[in-house]
Protein backbone atom coordinates (compact mmCIF):
# COMPACT_ATOMS: atom_id res chain seq x y z
CA UNK A 1 0.00 0.00 0.00
CA UNK A 2 2.81 2.41 0.83
CA UNK A 3 4.17 1.87 -2.68
CA UNK A 4 0.88 3.03 -4.19
CA UNK A 5 1.04 6.23 -2.17
CA UNK A 6 4.63 6.89 -3.09
CA UNK A 7 3.80 6.25 -6.75
CA UNK A 8 0.90 8.72 -6.53
CA UNK A 9 3.21 11.28 -4.95
CA UNK A 10 5.81 10.81 -7.70
CA UNK A 11 3.15 11.04 -10.40
CA UNK A 12 1.85 14.26 -8.89
CA UNK A 13 5.37 15.67 -8.68
CA UNK A 14 6.10 14.74 -12.30
CA UNK A 15 2.88 16.35 -13.52
CA UNK A 16 3.73 19.60 -11.78
CA UNK A 17 7.45 19.87 -12.52
CA UNK A 18 6.83 21.67 -15.79
CA UNK A 19 4.18 23.91 -14.25
CA UNK A 20 6.45 26.48 -12.63
CA UNK A 21 7.51 27.44 -9.15
CA UNK A 22 4.10 27.94 -7.58
CA UNK A 23 2.91 24.50 -8.60
CA UNK A 24 6.15 22.92 -7.50
CA UNK A 25 5.63 24.43 -4.07
CA UNK A 26 2.11 23.05 -4.00
CA UNK A 27 3.41 19.61 -4.97
CA UNK A 28 5.89 19.77 -2.10
CA UNK A 29 3.13 20.73 0.31
CA UNK A 30 0.95 17.91 -0.96
CA UNK A 31 3.81 15.45 -0.64
CA UNK A 32 4.38 16.48 2.96
CA UNK A 33 0.68 16.24 3.75
CA UNK A 34 0.43 12.78 2.21
CA UNK A 35 3.49 11.60 4.10
CA UNK A 36 2.05 12.90 7.39
CA UNK A 37 -1.24 11.22 6.60
CA UNK A 38 0.59 7.98 5.86
CA UNK A 39 2.39 8.25 9.20
CA UNK A 40 -0.91 8.70 11.03
CA UNK A 41 -2.25 5.59 9.35
CA UNK A 42 0.89 3.60 10.09
CA UNK A 43 0.72 4.57 13.79
CA UNK A 44 -2.94 3.60 13.96
CA UNK A 45 -4.16 7.15 14.56
CA UNK A 46 -6.49 6.90 11.57
CA UNK A 47 -8.03 3.91 9.85
CA UNK A 48 -7.20 2.72 6.35
CA UNK A 49 -10.62 3.94 5.19
CA UNK A 50 -9.99 7.41 6.65
CA UNK A 51 -6.57 7.45 5.01
CA UNK A 52 -7.99 6.52 1.60
CA UNK A 53 -10.77 9.12 1.86
CA UNK A 54 -8.33 11.89 2.74
CA UNK A 55 -5.89 10.83 0.03
CA UNK A 56 -8.64 10.92 -2.61
CA UNK A 57 -9.71 14.36 -1.40
CA UNK A 58 -6.13 15.66 -1.55
CA UNK A 59 -5.34 14.22 -4.98
CA UNK A 60 -8.64 15.33 -6.46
Amino acid sequence: MANIIHEAIEEYRNQNRSGGGALAGQAGDLTEQLERLEGLRDRGSITQDEFEAQKRRMLG
